[in-house]
Order: structure tokens, then C-alpha cells, then sequence
């Protein structure tokens, strides 16, 4: 992982400095899951470029369901970390508060 990411998802202010303890994903490569996640973040100022790299954070997945090495990547094997296919990110900032995915399953249920 670089040493500096942001997410990318509209209203969370998270960053690799500011939540040190943070899992930052990549968003998909794969243009169809692109434009799902483009669509669902409400991302429409950037461009849509597989090439062009964006990262959302932890905060924004069930890590569990969504990462295909979730205990790999937990038990220090590795750090690369891979989504499952046509995973896109499920939950959204409240009022611009950054959230920790324990606090929004809680506010879900």
C-alpha cells in the first residue's frame, strides 16, 4: 500500500494519516464495475478511466464479504489486498462524519 491514500467516496474525509488503522480498497479496474461504483458514489467529476486509480476506505465495504483474501491480508501474509469481483462499495458517509464500519452496521440495524 502507498505510504498516502485518500477516499475517494464523496463526504468521508479519511485518509492514511488521519485513520492510520484504515484498510484502503481499490476501486475495480473492470469498466462495468467502474461505472456501478462511479454511479453509486455519485462520482461523476472524475474520469472513468481504468487507469485512473482511486481507493475507498474500510469504512465503505463488509470487509469479510467483499475482500477475497480477507484472513490473509488480516494475518499479515499479505498486503495486497483483492475484491471480490463486481464488488462496489455499500455504505456512504452520513453529513460528511467519517464512520468506522462498526458504527454504520450499527446505525443500519
Amino acid at each position: 500500500m502507498s505510504s498516502y491514500a485518500t477516499c475517494s467516496v464523496p463526504m468521508c474525509k479519511s485518509t492514511l494519516t488521519s485513520q492510520s488503522n484504515y484498510w484502503f480498497l481499490s476501486v475495480s479496474n473492470d469498466r462495468k464495475t467502474r461505472v456501478i461504483w462511479f454511479s453509486k458514489a455519485k462520482r461523476h467529476d472524475v474520469k472513468n478511466s481504468p487507469s485512473y486509480p482511486l481507493k475507498a476506505c474500510e469504512a465503505h465495504f463488509n470487509l469479510k464479504e467483499d475482500i477475497a483474501n480477507y484472513y490473509e491480508v488480516l494475518w499479515g501474509k499479505t498486503s495486497r489486498i483483492r475484491l471480490n469481483p463486481g464488488v462496489v462499495s455499500r455504505f456512504l458517509p452520513v453529513k460528511g462524519k467519517v464512520y468506522h464500519l462498526l458504527e454504520l452496521l450499527q446505525r443500519i440495524d
